[in-house]
């Protein structure tokens, strides 16, 4: 597997994403090309990549007043699931942010997602609220964090 940044070059690999996304979240929730190409520009996406396509991806935007980082998506397709992908990206994107100063990740999930939740806590995110109505009545999310240390 190799895990690499995506620059605004990138298309095949950002139409790619999208697709997985839509897989991964259907109607609501994934990245369309509007939203990921100011998250290229603007912030980091990276993707695991195997097999010669896209398996998995990462999108992140940037606190500019403090150092935190928000993990905006975050999906591994579903035929690589439970195979470590979605773990070593992750690692690799703490370890790449850690370089930057970055101190603090933070993301949010949907409180039924227990898959999601458990690998998440697995590499040491903690749950830190739940936000009730977070993006429309009856859509719920926890908000997760996990400080990044030397």
């Amino acid at each position: 597997m190799e895990i690499r940044e995506v620059s605004i070059k990138d298309k095949n690999i950002m139409n790619e994403i999208v697709e997985m996304e839509k897989d991964t979240f259907g109607k609501f929730g994934g990245v369309d090309l509007w939203i990921l190409k100011p998250i290229v520009k603007f912030g980091k996406v990276f993707v695991a990549i195997e097999d010669e396509k896209v398996v998995g991806a990462a999108e992140f935007m940037i606190a500019f007043d403090r150092p935190e980082v928000f993990l905006y998506g975050f999906s591994v397709m579903k035929e690589y699931r439970e195979k470590g992908i979605g773990t070593t990206l992750l690692l690799y994107c703490e370890e790449y942010f850690k370089n930057y100063n970055k101190e603090v990740i933070s993301l949010t999930v949907d409180p039924k997602n227990i898959k999601a939740i458990n690998l998440y806590q697995r590499i040491n995110y903690f749950i830190e609220s739940l936000e009730k109505d977070e993006y429309d009545i009856g859509i719920d999310r926890f908000i997760m964090k996990k400080f990044l240390t030397s």
